[in-house]
């Protein structure tokens, strides 16, 4: 049985060989090897190139999803903090955007100078809150008490300027939050003129709650004028506080911070849409 399978074998390959030879002979192996050959590269190529479309479209669609879900909403967000900053903004900064971000896996794929860079900026936010928090509840309130007392003579309740006007042709009133005036360096009349210029025929009284509950209201010119004298010296105490300074110190560092990683966002965003 050993030699039927043996003489088979070489029977097989025997033909094969002849059949090599007269597809070589004849021109027809030659032909057949370059389709064969010219098939493999076309094959090899599209693969390759399907292969690199493939990977462009995977890196594109992970790009706009950064954009979309990253780089857009922080932009945004300190595009607005920055606007209201530019306007003597003295409130509580918000700062939800990178919080919910952080709590995605899409954070985990950010560079780390990027994230790094994030997470200092939002630092110095969370800096500012805590320093106004604080002039806010221990400074602010003191100072303006202290300095109530000596232009009234008692320690009032509540003190408010209230302004009316007529506004499109209503008439409307509207109070002042003094020590926001005073955050914000602005003189309160000077403050409402500059935020509501469509107010005509403005007036001008001193709304009061005594210690005993009773309420004043004072609009003689004098009053008002003792009123500015009152704002002034509550302005300078406030200023030369320490603490205050500090404020005003991180306040334009925070501007300047804004600006920076907006310009940051921006480019990433441009720059990332292109590829």
């Amino acid at each position: 049985m050993r030699e039927n399978l043996g003489w088979l074998i070489g029977s097989i390959i025997t033909a094969v060989a002849m059949a090599i030879s007269w597809l070589a002979s004849s021109g027809i192996f030659t032909t057949l090897l370059a389709v064969l050959v010219g098939a493999g590269i076309t094959y090899f190529v599209q693969t390759r190139t399907q292969k690199k479309a493939q990977e462009r479209a995977w890196k594109r669609e992970y790009t706009l999803d950064i954009i979309e879900k990253v780089y857009g909403p922080l932009f945004e967000e300190i595009d607005k903090l920055l606007r209201h900053m530019k306007n003597e903004y003295y409130e509580m900064l918000s700062t939800p955007k990178l919080w919910e971000i952080e709590s995605t896996y899409r954070y985990l794929m950010l560079d780390e100078d990027f994230k790094r860079n994030v997470k200092q900026f939002y630092g110095k936010v969370e800096a500012f809150n805590k320093t106004l928090t604080r002039i806010r509840r221990e400074i602010l309130n003191t100072i303006v008490k202290e300095e109530a007392e000596r232009f009234l003579g008692f320690q009032p309740k509540t003190l408010e300027l209230v302004v009316k006007g007529k506004s499109f042709n209503e008439w409307t009133s509207m109070k002042v939050e003094i020590p926001l005036t005073l955050l914000k360096r602005k003189q309160p009349i000077q403050m409402v003129s500059d935020l509501y210029p469509e107010l005509k025929e403005p007036s001008f009284s001193l709304e009061i709650i005594s210690p005993s509950g009773n309420p004043y209201s004072y609009t003689h010119p004098e009053w008002m004028m003792e009123f500015d004298k009152f704002w002034k010296r509550s302005s300078k105490r406030l200023e030369e506080d320490l603490t205050v300074k500090t404020l005003r110190k991180q306040f334009s560092e925070l501007v300047q911070e804004m600006e920076k990683v907006r310009k940051e966002l921006g480019t990433r965003i441009q720059r990332q849409w292109t590829v």
